[in-house]
């Protein structure tokens, strides 16, 4: 999710094929100075750090706290001695700040997206340095828009992150940008109880230790007739344990489109449980 998410805000002249968590605690260097906590640090193969940030409430400093963040994070490169048998000459890794704003940086001139780079004034705004970027997204922006209106996958970001909490609906876009069947995925997780997500590893784990056991029984190339023997089997008790767990869950109160969907049933067999 990250990795598309970046992508798109980004738009890299290589794609984001990988992304790394980071430690989200960033010590400050010296003990009268201030330490930053993160929402998300992460960085890509070639070393690049991004540091995501999800602010809900105006802040007057805000800007000021952007070039904070993004100036820490530049500072911590710096080392002593030597690294890969050469002494540090200033050279820098980029770093990115991606900001999620639920409000207007400036009310009379909303944004969908700010973009802060280093440039010359006196030279067409040319960059300067590329070691340092901040995209910050203003959701409010995609407030009152429909789905129609949609024409960009940053605004298409913006449509779901604004409205995923109150929307009644499946989540939009899903055929036009897959990463957001996952993201759907995630969040149906992140909305169940405790009781319901442990409930719901323990059916996850059930399923992938009978596949495995399934799996390790094809490799070994048993007689056809015992693997589909065996197959059919395992397949009827799995059945039958779905039903078994998805009575269960809508029992407690699970809605059925999440049991459907972890249980791999229709939702016509969960509502005739």
């Amino acid at each position: 999710i990250m990795k598309a998410f970046l992508n798109d805000v980004i738009q890299p002249v290589s794609p984001i094929e990988k992304v790394t968590f980071l430690d989200k605690e960033m010590l400050p260097e010296k003990d009268d100075q201030r330490g930053v906590l993160y929402d998300l640090l992460c960085k890509t193969e070639d070393e690049s750090e991004f540091l995501v940030e999800m602010q809900n409430a105006p802040q007057e400093k805000f800007s000021d706290r952007v070039i904070f963040y993004l100036s820490r994070s530049i500072s911590q490169q710096g080392y002593r001695g030597k690294l890969r048998n050469h002494k540090w000459d200033y050279e820098l890794r980029p770093v990115y700040g991606v900001f999620l704003l639920n409000f207007h940086l400036e009310r009379r001139n909303p944004q969908k997206l700010r973009t802060l780079h280093v440039t010359v004034d006196e030279d067409n705004h040319r960059i300067f340095s590329d070691k340092l970027s901040a995209y910050m997204i203003e959701l409010p922006c995609i407030k009152g828009k429909k789905e129609e209106d949609c024409e960009t996958n940053i605004e298409r970001w913006m449509y779901n992150l604004y409205n995923m909490k109150t929307s009644t609906k499946p989540l939009a876009f899903q055929d036009i940008m897959p990463v957001f069947k996952t993201v759907a995925s995630q969040a149906e997780f992140n909305n169940m109880s405790e009781s319901e997500q442990n409930r719901y590893m323990r059916l996850l784990d059930i399923y992938r230790t009978n596949l495995s056991a399934l799996n390790y029984s094809r490799k070994e190339g048993r007689e056809e007739g015992h693997a589909e023997g065996l197959q059919e089997g395992m397949e009827k008790g799995k059945l039958e344990e779905r039903y078994n767990n998805a009575k269960a869950l809508k029992e407690n109160g699970v809605p059925v489109a999440i049991i459907s969907v972890s249980l791999g049933l229709s939702v016509e067999e969960v509502e005739k449980l």
